[in-house]
């Protein structure tokens, strides 16, 4: 299991001597170079070679916690100093960037700093991110765009590429890869199976993240920032402007949960054809696995349901409406026209009931591997930094 170490926050230059003792004992052989940038690449290949996953939590005091994975008791007082040059170089960052990578103006860190730190960690950990959305939506107009374009370059393009097509500079380190806006074609959404989303669903998906993948939530963006990022990403296909919008399907009150309820759902998961793709278990290794490809023709892979890693949230409500829209792009079909209502929240409570089979270890991990690369690759000024073996 993952451990965290805390640094209580001390002066930089305090930080920068204790590191470099620190370093000295342990024969890290460093060689602190005077580029900020070059210390803190040196500090991730070094965790990297021990096989550290890290994860920078800078608050209003500037604690830096780290998560390790592995080895943990191989050299604590070396992981500390990485740890303590890590932080240091962050400190010693010119005022600017510092304000940057600590969320100043519209950076990833938003005005409710320590909420969203918060958020962000548990959401790291497997929880799902509850908010609601407090402003209205506004126009969707130029100046809107505009803005929209500034945050997506700063923030998107890095995986969505400039142009939108989902080749950014480090799609092909990502599975799934970033989405091609330039289709219009969407997985997550309320509306019905082929429709394009509205502009709500797009905004909970910057909102909330989707696990299992490099899409971390960006709640550290005002509601603003993030309508002007869907109202921009909309820009990307005629889809949006040439298609009659559609209204979102509805959400019925779900039938008590009871065992004979889940018992139907999974004869209807049988009966349904899910176990051609999830398997009889639900571990995602069913008989049509090896040949299932997404809409650009890339193998993709089956949910393994005990992961409880659901990329649009594990609530009843989400899988509903998983089963009811299809995923669109993917081989998930939608279950509107062979399933009723009820049916379909029967074989909702049955997956969320196999959540408590335990997951293919190698699935689970994969999955929170790509959110560490995400929140990693989101940090400012990390983007176009080498990770190495750092996420594995």
């Amino acid at each position: 299991m993952a451990r965290p170490i805390s640094l209580e926050p001390i002066a930089s230059v305090e930080y920068l001597e204790a590191a470099r003792a620190f370093a000295g004992n342990h024969d890290l052989g460093v060689a602190i170079a005077e580029s900020r940038t070059d210390t803190l690449q040196f500090c991730i290949e070094k965790l990297s070679q021990l096989r550290i996953a890290i994860h920078l939590q800078c608050d209003n005091t500037m604690q830096m916690n780290l998560n390790s994975r592995l080895r943990l008791d191989r050299a604590p007082s070396a992981i500390a100093a990485l740890c303590a040059l890590t932080l240091s170089a962050v400190c010693a960052l010119a005022p600017g960037a510092r304000a940057q990578m600590m969320g100043g103006g519209d950076q990833m860190i938003g005005g409710e700093h320590s909420w969203t730190m918060g958020a962000l960690m548990s959401w790291m950990q497997g929880g799902e991110i509850t908010f609601a959305q407090k402003e209205p939506k506004p126009e969707f107009n130029s100046e809107l765009r505009a803005t929209g374009q500034r945050l997506y370059g700063l923030h998107c393009a890095i995986c969505h590429g400039a142009n939108g097509d989902g080749n950014g500079k480090r799609a092909s380190e990502l599975s799934p890869r970033p989405r091609n806006f330039t289709k219009g074609v969407y997985e997550f959404r309320s509306t019905p199976t082929g429709a394009l989303p509205t502009d709500e669903d797009l905004w909970k998906v910057i909102s909330g993240g989707l696990h299992g993948s490099a899409m971390v939530p960006w709640i550290g963006l005002t509601e603003d920032h993030r309508w002007s990022l869907v109202a921009y990403v909309e820009s990307f296909s005629p889809r949006f402007a040439a298609e009659k919008r559609v209204a979102p399907i509805a959400l019925p009150s779900p039938a008590p949960e009871t065992p004979e309820l889940v018992a139907r759902g999974k004869k209807l998961f049988t009966d349904a054809g899910c176990v051609e793709c999830h398997g009889e278990k639900g571990n995602g290794r069913g008989p049509a696995t090896s040949s299932l490809k997404d809409a650009a023709g890339l193998p993709i892979r089956p949910l393994d349901f005990g992961s409880g890693i659901f990329r649009r949230g594990s609530g009843l409500g989400d899988i509903f409406l998983t089963l009811r829209t299809g995923l669109n792009g993917t081989p998930m079909p939608s279950y509107a026209d062979s399933l009723t209502a009820d049916q379909t929240w029967a074989v909702a409570k049955y997956v969320r009931s196999l959540t408590e089979v335990p997951a293919d270890s190698s699935a689970a991990s994969d999955a929170r591997q790509q959110e560490r690369l995400g929140m990693a690759i989101d940090m400012p000024g990390m983007g176009e930094m080498p990770m190495g073996g750092m996420m594995h």
